[in-house]
């Protein structure tokens, strides 16, 4: 908007003029930028989701802290070593993610494959998810849609 007003009280010079057009497409394009970073990350889901995780010994019980359609932020044991790319129980289903950030409490992680937003949303809304290692009986299809 100040650019805006600055182009108009601006007449008396063309180079000015020419200057103030640039920095203004500029601008529109930063915003524009950073609204599709957002909207690309999906939304994030604050939750508190107690589940299973492969570390590089076991299965061991981490609680997830918030989701999305591409991935998580994962409470993990202090004293438990995870690969670089672990699996993670939800739902029945055993979900490839790969570590984004951690320190010694907590991982960021993303999925593999992108999750469908009805499936997090179903997720974070039963605030639970499988205890067991082991998956449930039955053909099973990836969250993303895909066939497992």
């Amino acid at each position: 908007i100040a650019t805006m007003a600055a182009l108009i009280t601006c007449q008396d010079n063309d180079d000015n003029r020419v200057a103030m057009i640039g920095s203004f497409v500029v601008s529109g394009v930063l915003i524009a930028q950073a609204f599709k970073r957002k909207k690309a990350r999906g939304k994030r889901y604050p939750c508190k989701i107690k589940t299973m995780a492969q570390s590089r010994q076991d299965w061991v019980p981490v609680t997830i802290f918030d989701i999305s359609a591409l991935g998580l932020k994962l409470g993990v044991p202090e004293d438990v070593e995870f690969d670089d790319t672990f699996d993670l129980r939800l739902d029945g289903d055993t979900i490839p993610v790969s570590t984004i950030w951690g320190n010694s409490y907590f991982k960021g992680c993303k999925f593999d494959r992108r999750l469908t937003r009805a499936y997090v949303k179903a997720l974070v809304r039963n605030g639970k998810t499988s205890q067991s290692p082991e998956p449930q009986n039955g053909k099973r299809r990836h969250p993303s849609g895909a066939a497992l």
